[in-house]
């Protein structure tokens, strides 16, 4: 069976997007926990770098070769937009881990949850956007699922940076690090992230109203449905004084936000 131009030219559209987002996603991760050694120490022994499994040699090495293949990647798209999604993203990652002065905004509540705000809710959803229309930035139509897009994105992004540093509160506290989970504790940061979590699921659930076929608007209400029923149910069951409960609940928000 013939595969359309069309068809072939999204995929490959896609495709390149995806493996070069997963490649600069892979090099900002490594390059915060090679600056979040000592931390991961005490909060996540079991990583790479804190278990001694690798050196600080090999983490930089895999980090640079994850940068230049995701910079291949951008260059061979010749898309504008991903080129800049890419750039754009590994700046702030270096912002908000490298630890020199005027950087690591990881220290600071508000510059924490800023960047990886501006990242996930804007860069990344405006750039893949104009990516995969094969557009510029200037003159784009912000329709409604671009606007919800970004809507639900900040909450979600707000949350993420907000609930991250729950189950590693003890760690924070005494590298002195003031998230807001060392700063009003870990109860009220989990309701907090609850209720932004409600919030956004509920959002999405009325955003139903706006799809133009009934195919659309049952997957958009059920989805955010059934994704919201799912986080609120399991929320039940997480145990605050454990450390592993509240990553495996960390966990489950990825999970669900990728499937809903």
């Amino acid at each position: 069976m013939a595969v359309s131009a069309p068809n072939v030219i999204f995929f490959d559209m896609f495709g390149k997007a995806v493996c070069s987002a997963l490649c600069m996603n892979i090099a900002i991760v490594g390059l915060n926990q090679v600056y979040d050694r000592k931390i991961d120490m005490v909060n996540k022994p079991y990583l790479p770098l804190a278990s001694g499994e690798f050196n600080a040699s090999t983490a930089l090495f895999i980090i640079a070769f994850s940068v230049l293949i995701s910079m291949l990647l951008g260059v061979y798209s010749d898309s504008t937009p991903l080129i800049c999604t890419l750039v754009s993203s590994l700046a702030f990652g270096v912002m908000y881990s490298v630890d020199i002065r005027m950087l690591r905004w990881k220290e600071n509540p508000f510059l924490a949850t800023s960047c990886i705000l501006i990242v996930r809710a804007l860069i990344v959803q405006i750039g893949f956007y104009c990516h995969a229309l094969g557009s510029g930035f200037l003159g784009i139509e912000l329709r409604r699922n671009l606007i919800f897009s970004i809507f639900f994105m900040c909450i979600y992004s707000i949350v993420i940076a907000l609930f991250k540093d729950i189950p590693d509160i003890m760690g924070d506290a005494q590298e002195g690090i003031q998230t807001l989970s060392v700063q009003f504790g870990i109860s009220s940061t989990f309701q907090i992230c609850l209720l932004l979590l409600t919030l956004a699921y509920s959002c999405g659930a009325m955003f139903s109203k706006f799809c133009t076929t009934d195919v659309n608007f049952y997957i958009t209400i059920f989805g955010h449905a059934i994704g919201g029923s799912v986080i609120l149910l399991n929320a039940a069951k997480v145990d605050l004084s454990s450390s592993a409960s509240l990553h495996k609940f960390y966990m489950l928000i990825w999970k669900v936000t990728l499937f809903f």
